[in-house]
């Protein structure tokens, strides 16, 4: 498929091959609102991509429609004020700040044309307890454009915490910098830090710092029935770890995109393009296709 001469590097720190992926425009700019695509049946009165969008960004129609058939929440972040919209089963999420008296208005700014931008100060998502433990297998895909800040942020934590000091006890987290590495990693445990399971990237993720900066693809695979944890970039698996448990064993009290179970962890400054949740174990092919078809695929 043609990506207009612009192409996603597969995070060649990654090592991984450089792939064309639809590009995500300066619609998606938080200080713009982004133009209706009238020409897209699938998703028509969203901006996407340039070029073509819902199943059709797909080579392979069965192919999208496979990942349909999966998708159990999706979060494109199209909506305005602190409600974060799930487009797939009303499990709708709040924008919210650890400082209680951030006015309202200053987090009504955060998502805007199809980005939710975390100031790194605090701003994160809180989505409904119990949805994560209610999974077996499962998928975590999320397009972002991170800013580089400190180690041991979140894009995702989902668990409880307890103890002196607040420490995580039950979860599953994501970090796009541990500070051990420098690099992604996505950690399981049933017992707080002393008995994590993680998966490792090779090498760092970079810092998109620019408005509007092209994102990055990244997901997170829970195969309950390998007992495995895998890790991918740009559709291409970076690692893969043994897990001993499921999702079904962790407490999610608190399910939340930019915050961390571990309290003491700083907030993620970063910006959000699509988050979406799988009810399968995705393959390497079909992460391949969703990578290539690019966010606004399955609206």
């Amino acid at each position: 498929m043609s990506c207009g001469g612009l192409c996603m590097s597969s995070l060649a720190i990654f090592s991984a091959s450089v792939a064309c992926a639809p590009v995500v425009v300066d619609a998606f700019e938080p200080d713009r609102e982004p133009p209706a695509i009238a020409a897209c049946p699938d998703n028509a009165g969203r901006a996407a991509p340039e070029g073509p969008c819902g199943c059709s960004s797909f080579t392979d129609t069965a192919r999208c429609e496979e990942l349909r058939a999966a998708l159990r929440h999706l979060y494109t972040f199209d909506g305005t004020g602190t409600v974060i919209v799930d487009l797939r089963s009303s499990m709708n999420g709040a924008l919210l700040h650890t400082v209680p008296d951030t006015p309202p208005a200053e987090l009504d700014q955060l998502q805007r044309g199809g980005r939710l931008t975390l100031d790194g100060r605090g701003s994160y998502v809180e989505l409904p307890a119990g949805m994560i433990s209610s999974l077996g297998n499962a998928t975590f895909e999320v397009w972002l454009a991170w800013r580089g800040n400190e180690s041991w942020t979140r894009i995702f934590d989902f668990g409880d915490n307890g103890g002196d000091p607040v420490d995580g006890v039950t979860y599953l987290f994501f970090t796009p910098a541990n500070a051990s590495t420098g690099t992604p990693r996505v950690a399981y445990s049933l017992g707080g830090p002393s008995q994590e399971v993680v998966a490792d990237a090779a090498s760092p993720l970079p810092a998109r710092a620019e408005a509007g900066a092209q994102p990055d693809h990244l997901a997170v695979v829970m195969d309950r029935d390998a007992a495995a944890m895998r890790l991918y970039s740009a559709g291409v698996e970076v690692s893969t770890v043994t897990v001993p448990g499921d999702l079904a064993a962790i407490n999610d009290a608190n399910n939340w995109l930019g915050r961390s179970n571990y309290l003491v962890d700083p907030a993620l400054s970063a910006a959000f393009i699509e988050f979406r949740i799988y009810d399968q174990a995705l393959s390497a092919a079909q992460l391949s296709s969703s990578f290539q078809a690019g966010p606004g695929a399955l609206d």
